[in-house]
């Protein structure tokens, strides 16, 4: 299934893709304007508690903008459910970390290219960032 390219090509709309994708009627506290934000292309730094909700406000902007998602967490297992649960519900994730194998990485890279990933999740950790990065250059 392609959820994501589906509903960047119905809705614009936060609300919409809540409920269609997450099955939420409506937002928490302060999510719909962080969510609204991120859709307008600010910059915006978000600090919630954990289970505050802070996931729907990169997810739901993820699907209406264009291109891939790209989600850095501090934690691997947090990493792994987050790309499970988005799998879960139909959208193309993918996450890098150091338990997988290179071709794996390889794998990841290459779809994310192709335009075939809707979220990309890693972990920034020391140099590797200069390797991922580079990994994006002509």
């Amino acid at each position: 299934m392609n959820m994501g390219n589906d509903l960047k090509e119905s809705t614009g709309a936060p609300l919409g893709v809540l409920k269609k994708v997450f099955g939420y009627d409506g937002f928490r506290l302060n999510q719909k304007d962080i969510v609204d934000a991120v859709v307008s292309g600010e910059n915006v730094f978000v600090l919630m508690p954990t289970g505050g909700g802070k996931s729907l406000c990169y997810q739901v902007p993820g699907l209406i903008r264009e291109g891939v998602a790209v989600v850095v967490s501090p934690l691997v297992a947090v990493m792994k459910d987050q790309v499970d649960a988005l799998r879960g519900r139909g959208l193309r994730a993918e996450y890098i970390s150091s338990s997988q194998s290179a071709a794996t990485h390889r794998d990841t890279l290459s779809g994310i290219r192709a335009g075939e990933v809707d979220f990309f999740t890693w972990r920034q950790r020391g140099s590797n960032y200069l390797a991922f990065k580079s990994s994006f250059e002509a």
